[in-house]
């Protein structure tokens, strides 16, 4: 928890010049540092950067937080922690929607962060848009060859898509990567049981469940 702050923190600094007008005097800027901390302080116990957190979610700290972040990005729009820390309060909230719109956004600002690709790309699929979440996943994979989640995303994807051969081929490439990961056999067991008749055609994530 407390590590997670810290990193938010950093992340925060080392966006906030490029997202702040330049209106925005020294004083001001300084403020805007200290809500997005006071936020980070209210969410962080309900979110995590790699999967779900386990916490039930309190939903008055997570509406205080987006309120602040709101108010962050009413002065400062580019600042894409603010869309992601949404994201992140959103996806823990269950509201898919609203999350991967959030995640979009920060998406848009920036795209060469692996958590927003590998965020995005989630809720991408968890709304069912897996012409976003190819499309995500794939340009991700241009700058983060090595990762795992990602290029086990792009297996998934392109089996709910029908995509059988290279959803096979993009599963064995992500178990080079990591040769005993559970998750990946999985995936590779449901496709090659689709590919034999064993299993029906997934369309959605819910299929698979």
């Amino acid at each position: 928890m407390r590590l997670l702050l810290s990193l938010l923190s950093i992340i925060f600094a080392m966006s906030f010049a490029e997202a702040q007008p330049t209106e925005i005097s020294p004083t001001e800027a300084e403020r805007l540092e200290t809500l997005f901390a006071e936020a980070n302080t209210l969410s962080g116990p309900y979110i995590s950067i790699n999967g779900r957190a386990k916490l039930t979610p309190d939903i008055d700290k997570l509406t205080t937080a987006l309120s602040i972040y709101d108010e962050i990005l009413g002065k400062a729009p580019g600042h894409w922690p603010s869309y992601f820390m949404a994201g992140k309060i959103y996806q823990a909230t269950g509201n898919a929607e609203a999350s991967y719109d959030a995640f979009m956004r920060a998406y848009h600002l920036n795209a060469g962060n692996h958590d927003v690709v590998n965020e995005t790309s989630i809720m991408a699929l968890e709304v069912d848009n897996l012409a976003s979440a190819k499309s995500i996943t794939e340009v991700g994979l241009l700058a983060f060859p090595d990762s795992l989640a990602l290029r086990a995303r792009l297996a998934l994807v392109e089996l709910l898509l029908g995509d059988l051969d290279n959803a096979k081929s993009s599963a064995n490439s992500a178990l080079q990567l990591a040769p005993e990961d559970a998750v990946t056999h999985t995936l590779l067991t449901i496709i090659e049981e689709v590919q034999s008749g064993e299993r029906s055609q997934p369309h959605s994530i819910q299929d698979l469940y």
